[in-house]
């Protein structure tokens, strides 16, 4: 996954059109949310914090989650759905979509963010050749 995303980054420019933007944040919700489980990851040196939970729907299995940086601000990102892994990274989406909406953070620091992460990865086979 790490792969496919330096890969996919490699692609964005500097422009900040509105298909890059979609992409970049794509990215950032996968980046904060990618083994799929309940936990806390830091996010611009903010503690957030996702959960999962399985539940049933007219006898269906789906799951909704959550996604929030309760010191940084009040906003949460919720989803629903059939699989828990694009449950949780819609649910960061959401919230990262929200947060840029009001101006917590801009294009620019999403973006280097992402690099450092992506950079910061000692598993990851592009940065470690």
């Amino acid at each position: 996954m790490k792969l496919v995303v330096f890969i996919s980054l490699v692609g964005l420019v500097l422009t900040e059109n509105v298909n890059t933007k979609e992409k970049l944040l794509t990215y950032i919700a996968q980046e904060l949310t990618w083994h799929g489980r309940n936990g806390s990851v830091t996010f611009l040196h903010n503690k957030c914090e996702f959960s999962v939970t399985p539940k049933s729907k007219d006898w269906m299995p789906y799951h909704e989650s959550n996604f929030s940086c309760p010191d940084w601000t009040n906003i949460v990102g919720e989803a629903e759905g059939r699989c828990r892994v694009i449950t949780a990274a819609k649910a960061a989406k959401d919230f990262v979509v929200r947060a840029l909406d009001i101006g917590l953070f801009n294009f620019y620091d999403g973006k280097a963010w992402l690099f450092s992460e992506i950079a910061a990865d000692t598993n990851n086979i592009m940065l470690s050749l």
